[in-house]
């Protein structure tokens, strides 16, 4: 019991000293300072596999689950053949195709509670995403596509979010974002 409160401990230690942290494309790791809540997006290039998210996020009530998605962002004005293939891989096909595409993505996903009465630890493999919604961002100028990674109903309390890109996406040329939300309607 007591090295479960000292590993817990250590966990908080390091959780608070680099609470937010992506890697990956870039050399060195972006640190979002405190924790998150609710809303709270950021990029998460997939190009090349092997990036990784590392957060704190901040559960307030347990009435609605909490979820993490995965945004395509797709421009108005970009040609026709391009928004296709962001269809693609966001629905699984197109208008006009004969066979569905199979969704390229493979993410591992681990949520850790790290209160020290909560001892809530789940780890996730996801192969298949599920397109949850499409919203018009920046003004007009781009589309949100949100595909849902995981979603929970969770204790209030503070959690560690870890997400492994597990499979190289080369064929995406456009912005990947991660984002962190209360699912909007009562379970």
């Amino acid at each position: 019991m007591l090295m479960w409160k000292l590993k817990r401990l250590a966990l908080l230690a390091s959780t608070i000293l680099g609470s937010g942290a992506t890697s990956g494309c870039a050399d060195e790791p972006r640190v979002m300072p405190g924790v998150q809540e609710s809303g709270y997006v950021m990029p998460f290039p997939l190009q090349q596999g092997g990036e990784q998210i590392d957060l704190l996020v901040r559960v307030r009530d347990d009435e609605r689950p909490h979820q993490f998605t995965l945004i395509l962002v797709m421009r108005h004005d970009w040609p026709e053949e391009k928004k296709d293939a962001l269809t693609r891989i966001y629905q699984g096909f197109a208008i006009g195709d004969l066979a569905p595409t199979p969704s390229p993505f493979r993410f591992r996903i681990r949520v850790d509670a790290i209160d020290e009465h909560n001892d809530f630890h789940d780890e996730e493999f996801v192969a298949n995403t599920k397109p949850q919604y499409t919203l018009q961002a920046e003004n007009g100028a781009a589309a949100w596509r949100g595909q849902m990674l995981y979603a929970r109903t969770l204790t209030p309390g503070i959690y560690r979010v870890r997400v492994d890109n597990l499979a190289p996406v080369p064929q995406i040329d456009f912005q990947t974002l991660f984002r962190f939300e209360r699912f909007s309607r009562k379970v």
